[in-house]
Formats: structure tokens, sequence, C-alpha cells
């Protein structure tokens, strides 16, 4: 798989580019990004005259996005690619700070929930069987659940980031893009790598890196052996640790353990066969998040359960803790082979997602509602393909009323997995006391604890953990599929691509609820447990078309249209019962259900991909329109009616639901630019502008005033909470040689650079006006040295340069607090690095 290579001289060294072909600067300033044309004029006409010998070049990068390998600028898709290089040089260590590099994806993290965001599209944790649209896939084979987000990122080959439905190759849930990864192979020569990373300054954090691998026996079989281990502090102090100690002494730490095992035997009855087993530990630890109280009252609340709690703009928190424990495994095999000209791939996996989450609902020190989640998700896979050789004509048909076909060829495969929900568990407790105490700091009353027992034991006759429910839910999914593409070239100029896939799904789910008695808020009538069982099926066409003009070399326009679908499913989580059941005690109570129905996307886009100035330049322009019907979203089910108002009793429970149609719409945009033959431009930049097309039964925000009848509010016309419009990076880089200084200094080589973040403003949590943003900029730094020849390499990176307290922040559902998440403060990180 050939990579980004800078090249030097006549026959030159080949380095890898220290770019990825990407994007990488956010474009929140445009301006800024607009730095590299605006010096094009001057730049071009000293390259003139230079020694064209010694200029540096892009090459070519292949990639796999469309399951077998291509020019990069030859992909008619929205698209971003990240070398290893780039990965290592930026101090890069998972996808979620990966994709600050790339345009409109982002990671959402929140102490242990992790939500990928695509184009504005995302999806919540309330639901465990609510899958992402954006899919996730690791040497090949795709994943649908939103843990694989937290990955770290070693030994990989490159990271390919596909923006737009991805239905065609990768199969359902991934309406919005892709994350793709592709892990490092043996090789036919020994090597090695390590690295190394220390935390000098802010977020104290450790971290080695080791790969090594080469012939066992010399064209018979091949290994590789790699492995991460991280521990990364947390940036908040808990203060409640020092009333409690068996609570964490800080949140938003990490602890990562990863090994990859490979085995390749090259040649197997003239097959290459590839063995792999990979296995990850992953703790996070803590909301970082803290609750700032908008009135005396709550200060007062919390105060009375954390003497120490601190509320000013600063990295302290005072919570119960909220942890998660995350195992993953996979064990593949890939079989390529050849045969006249025809290519055969079989690829077969199999392993398990395990992961347990224990949360606290509100991130203080308050008892109000604490669960904890276990489950266990094994799946099994396996797809077969082949590709074709080229065809003169369409597939064998030359000419057509005298007119040339030009050549073709096509993709044909079949898919088959197995994905379960295994024994998933989740119980809560629910306590009266933080409940009543809760009710009154919000109306500005405080009541003291001995005060709040003496009211929840009248009100209820227990101050303790009263109430609590326990949901087990099993859900297996079998998805069976099978696609194929064709590709047409239609003369030198025109390519066209026709692809669809055709998929059958079939899903069974079980449910038993039970409650404790007695629960008069979780269970008054005594009647919402239950046992059930339900299924469902669907079918899904998902074709894509897109059209191709080399308006000269180098030069690529493509236009396409594509469907995407992602799946309906089932509400796992129901926390006040049956949602289908006959309403007892009052008629008038909205009632849910325990299923929801298939989204779908249609997709139209223009990808411009241009290599420009003798192949220094890398400019890929994409415009893009998604329009979404049966919007799949996570809304709240009411409860009754009080008798004689127009108010209901909260019913206490989320589910899934199609809510109606969304659009996003906009542009992004990829540059990578050797400036000069020490400066490298990289620019990542992402224009995004959402509207909801139809969405009357939305949550409402404390501000608003619902629907008399619906309970709901009506934000059609809105757009897309905690999605700017505009994003970007520019980062800029510079190496300038170290022999002129010192002759011992051989090829060494100075490095500096730094990068500009840009977020713009957006609404957070809800659509009331203190919870929107303001626009934000993030800046990071690097400086350090590098020998290519001896393969060593030193540098110290510092984030959040400037130690910004920024971050997501959101009114709490008008209950007169506030809740913070603020980015980590400025970290300042030496790394070492060596290959061989």
């Amino acid at each position: 798989m050939k990579m980004p290579i800078l090249r030097i001289g006549k026959s030159g060294d080949k380095r890898p580019l220290s770019s990825r072909i990407s994007g990488a600067c956010r474009l929140g300033l445009l301006p800024s990004s607009l730095v590299a044309l605006l010096v094009l004029p001057a730049t071009l006409s000293a390259q003139e005259g230079d020694d064209t010998k010694t200029r540096r070049v892009i090459e070519e990068v292949i990639v796999s996005a469309q399951k077998r390998e291509q020019v990069s600028q030859k992909v008619p898709i929205s698209m971003s690619v990240m070398s290893d290089v780039f990965i290592q040089e930026q101090g890069i260590v998972d996808v979620a700070e990966a994709l600050k590099f790339v345009p409109n994806f982002k990671i959402v993290e929140y102490g242990n929930i992790v939500s990928p965001q695509c184009r504005g599209f995302t999806v919540s944790e309330g639901n465990p069987s609510f899958e992402a649209p954006c899919g996730f896939a690791l040497d090949g084979v795709a994943f649908s659940r939103g843990a694989y987000f937290s990955a770290g990122l070693f030994d990989l080959k490159r990271m390919e980031v596909l923006r737009g439905p991805q239905g065609t190759t990768f199969g359902k849930n991934t309406t919005a893009g892709v994350v793709s990864l592709y892990s490092k192979d043996p090789t036919e020569e020994f090597a090695i790598n390590m690295s190394l990373q220390y935390g000098l300054e802010g977020v104290g954090q450790t971290r080695g890196e080791l790969g090594i691998g080469g012939p066992i026996i010399e064209d018979v079989v091949l290994f590789r052996l790699a492995g991460v281990k991280e521990d990364r502090d947390g940036f908040m102090e808990n203060t409640y640790h020092q009333t409690d100690p068996s609570v964490d002494e800080e949140v938003g730490q990490k602890e990562r353990t990863t090994y990859r095992a490979k085995l390749t035997f090259p040649n197997v009855m003239g097959a290459d066969v590839k063995l792999l087993h990979e296995k990850t530990e992953l703790y996070a630890g803590g909301f970082s998040t803290k609750v700032i109280p908008l009135n005396e009252a709550w200060a007062d609340f919390i105060r009375s359960y954390d003497p120490n709690a601190d509320f000013g703009e600063n990295y302290k928190t005072s919570n119960l803790g909220a942890n998660a424990w995350t195992d993953t495994k996979r064990t593949q095999i890939d079989i390529n082979a050849e045969w006249n000209a025809w290519g055969f791939t079989a690829v077969a996996a199999t392993g398990e997602l395990v992961n347990v989450q224990k949360i606290n609902a509100f991130p203080a020190p308050v008892p109000f509602a604490y669960s904890e989640r276990n489950e266990t998700s094994p799946f099994k896979t396996a797809e077969l393909r082949t590709i074709s050789p080229d065809f003169d004509g369409l597939l064998g048909l030359d000419s057509l009323f005298g007119v040339d076909l030009g050549s073709s060829s096509f993709l044909l495969g079949a898919f088959w997995q197995e994905q379960e929900l295994e024994n998933l568990s989740i119980a809560a407790d629910v306590y009266y006391a933080g409940i009543v105490g809760a009710v009154g700091a919000s109306v500005g009353l405080f009541l003291p604890t001995s005060t709040v027992e003496q009211v929840s034991n009248s009100l209820f006759g227990n101050p303790g953990p009263s109430e609590s429910f326990l949901i087990l839910f099993d859900q297996v999914a079998e998805t069976k599929a099978i696609f194929g593409q064709l590709t047409w070239n239609m003369n030198e100029r025109w390519t066209m691509d026709l692809g669809a896939r055709f998929s059958e799904e079939e899903k069974e789910a079980h449910w038993d609820v039970s409650y404790s008695m007695p629960a008069p808020l979780l269970n008054p009538t005594g009647d919402r447990g239950y046992v059930k069982d339900k299924s469902l099926s669907n079918f899904s066409i998902q074709p894509k078309v897109s059209l191709g003009y080399e308006v000269q070399e180098n030069i690529n326009v493509f236009v396409h249209w594509a469907k995407g679908f992602k799946s309906g499913g089932f509400n796992a989580y129901t926390s006040t019962g049956d949602p289908e059941r006959p309403n007892q005690t009052n008629p008038d109570a909205t009632v849910g259900s325990l299923e929801y129905g298939d989204e779908s996307v249609t997709d139209i886009g223009i990808d411009l991909k241009m290599k420009l100035l003798n192949d220094q330049m890398l400019l890929n322009i994409s415009l893009f329109r998604m329009d979404v019907e049966e919007f799949q979203v996570l809304t709240e089910v009411l409860g009754s009616k009080i008798p004689g108002t127009g108010v209901r009793v909260p019913n206490g429970y989320q589910q899934v639901v199609n809510a109606g149609k969304a659009r996003a719409q906009g542009a992004e945009i990829d540059l990578t630019y050797l400036a000069t033959n020490w400066l490298t431009v990289i620019s990542a930049i992402g224009y995004n502008d959402t509207e909801y097309l139809s969405f009357p039964l939305d949550n409402c925000g404390p501000e608003e005033e619902p629907d008399a009848d619906t309970g709901k509010c009506d934000h059609t016309g809105y757009e897309f909470l905690g999605t700017p419009k505009l994003s970007g990076t520019l980062t800029l880089d510079a190496k300038f040689p170290l022999a002129g200084l010192w002759e011992a200094l051989g090829e060494s080589e100075f490095h500096v650079g730094g990068t500009v973040e840009y977020t713009g403003a957006q609404f957070a949590g809800n659509y009331n006006a203190d919870n929107r943003t303001d626009a934000e900029y993030s800046y990071r730094a690097h400086l350090g040295v590098s020998n290519p020849a001896q393969g060593w390499n030193f540098r110290v990176s510092a984030i959040n340069l400037t130690d910004e307290y920024s971050g997501f922040s959101a009114t709490d559902r008008g209950l007169g607090v506030k809740t913070m998440s603020p980015f980590p403060p400025r970290t300042v990180i030496a790394q070492f690095g060596w290959s061989y």
C-alpha cells in the first residue's frame, strides 16, 4: 500500500511526507485558511526559477474506500486520509483526537460516553440498541457500536474518513460516513518501531508503543507484533473524594492496554493468507463535568453533601463518579488470491465487546438516581468478494452504434453478520431524599439534610435508595447482503460508477423488566413489570451513482447520488414499564413504543479533486446535501396530565422515534500544500448548514412553552444541537536541515509548527438563548528534531496553548443549575520515536 512520499533530488531520498492527505487545519478562520492561496503566485514564480531536481512533490495515495485499491484522487467520495507519519508527528493517540483534523466529523466525549457525530448526525447513549449513523471499520471489518470509536491509534498504515452514505460497500448504519483504520502488515525485512510519550505539564500521561516484525521463515511466514500501554491522569479534581475516599480523586482519566498479533503466509497454494488477533482493555474514569448553581439554594444543597464543593471556573468538580470499563477483542482471517487476472478476497472475523458503566444521573454528589449497565456484544462476520479484470468496452461490448465504449470492471460481494446484545442489564436506584432536595433547590428553597429526610419519610416512608428497577434485554441481529459496483471508463476523460447493496436484516429481542415493591414513582399501579418478545425484519436497497470527468491530468470532478439506510430497532431502555401497555391510571397519558422504524438518507454531492503546482498542492473540495426521511431521534415520553391542569407528570422514559425530516448541506475542503522546500501547509475546513425540515415532537427547553395537547415543542426549521456551521484547522509545519550548523548533525532536521482550531457558535443541550456557545479558537504548537536517515525523532507538543478554560456548557433542564464540560488545560507532551 503506497503512502505519500516526499522526494528530493534526482534519485533523492524517499521520506514519508509529514502530511496526511486529509486536511488538517481547521478553517475556523476562513481568512487564515486562505493564507496558502494568497502566497501561491509568489511561490509559483519562485519555483519556476528553482532547480526542479530538488523540489518536493506529493505522490499518489492508495486507499481502500471502495473495497479495492485505488488512487485517492480517483475515488468519487468526500474523504480525508491520514498517514501513519502525520498521526505520529502530531502525537495523536485516539480517534477523537484525529477527527479534530477532519472537516464535519468529531467525537463527543463526556466521561465514559462516546458519541460520534458526522455532518451533524449523531446518536445518544440513552438507548444501548440505538446505533450510530457513523460506521467504524478495522482492517475492512465493519462495527456499529459507538464504543469502538474509543479505539486507540497505534501501528497504523493509515486512517480513512469517508463522508456521506457508504452503504454500498460498508452496509447499513453508515448513512453519514465511516471511519476506517488499517493496521500495518508484516514485512519481508525485519522492522521495529517504538514511540514514547510523557506529559511535562497539565494532564499527566505516559504512553509507550512498540511494533516489531519480519520473517519467521523467509517467503513462508511473516509476523508482526504491536502493542500500546497508555495511562492518562484526570484533569479535574473531584472535591467529593475528601468526603468519600472511595470516589476517584480525579475525573477524566484513561487507562488503555492494547496488543495486536499478525501472521502472514505469502504463498499458500497461490493465495496470501493473513491471521490477526487483537485485544484492548480501556478504563475511562469520571464525568469531566461540573455543576454550577444558578441560585444559592442549589449551592447550599450541594455543599450539604460536599462542604469543599467549588463552583468557580477552574478544574474542580464534585460528583459521585461515572466510570466505564470496555474490553474488546477480535480474531480475523483474510485470504487474497488472483486467478486469470481476477481478484478474490475472503474475510472472516469474530470477537466481542464487553462494557460496564456506572453512572450517577446527576453530575453532583447528590444521591438522585444511580445506574449500572453491563453488556456483552459478540459478533461474527464473513465477506466474499471478487474484482474483475479490465474488460474492453462495457463488460465486453466494444462499441455501440460505432461509438467506442472504453473499458470497464466490476466488484461483486456477499456479506453475512450476526451481532448480539447479550445479557444487557440496566439496574437503577432512585433516591427520594435527593429528589425532594433537588425539587426544593430548583425553586430556590434550601432544605437541610434532616428536613429532606423528614419530608421524604412523610411522602414516601423511606429516605434511602428507595425504588429500583432492573431491565434485562437480549437482542440478536442477523444481516445478509449482496453488493456490487461497476466502474465504466467511457473514454479517456469520462468515468461512471454504478453500485448497489441489497440487504436483509432480522432482529429478535427479549425484555424482562422488574421493579422493587412498592414503587410509587416508577410503578404507581404495580403493573409495569413485564416480559416480552419481539421480532422485526427489513429489506433495503442502497444504490449509488457517480459520474467523473477528468478536466485535465490531476484535476477530476465527480457528481454523485446515493441512498443510505439506517435500520429500525428496539427501545431497550424502558424505565417506567411497558410503554405499549394500556394506561390504567389516565387514558390521556402519552403511550410509547418498544420499536422504531427504518431511516433513509438521500445524498447528492460534487467532489473536485486537484493536484496542482507540479504536484506540490493537493486540494479537495466537496459540496453536499443530505436529506433524511423518518429521522430517528431519542425523545422523552410524557406521562399523564394532572387532573384539571395542562401539566404532565414526568415519565422518566426516553425512546427512539421516527420524528420527521432533517437536512444537512455544506462544503468540505482538504488542503495539503508544499509551499516551499521547508514549509508545509495543511488545512481542513467544514461548513455545515443543518435544519430540521419537520420536527413537531421534540423535547422542550426550560424557556419554551410546550404544545397543550402533545406536551412537545415544534422545532421545525431549527438547526441541529451541537453542530456549528463553520469549523476547521490550519496547520503550518516547517523543517530546516541542521547540517549547515554543525557537520556532526548530519541529516538531522529541526521541526517547528502549530495548529489553529476553530469551532463556530452552536446550541448545546437545548435551544435556550444562554445555551448558544460563542465561537472558539484553540491553539497547539510543536518543535523538535529528527534524523530520517537514522530513524529517530524527538518532539515537544503543547495543546490548548493559551490555557483557555472553555468547552461544552448547558443549562440543566431549567432546574436552577448549569453544567460545564471544559476541555483539558494546557498540556505539554514530550515524545520520542525510533524506527529501524
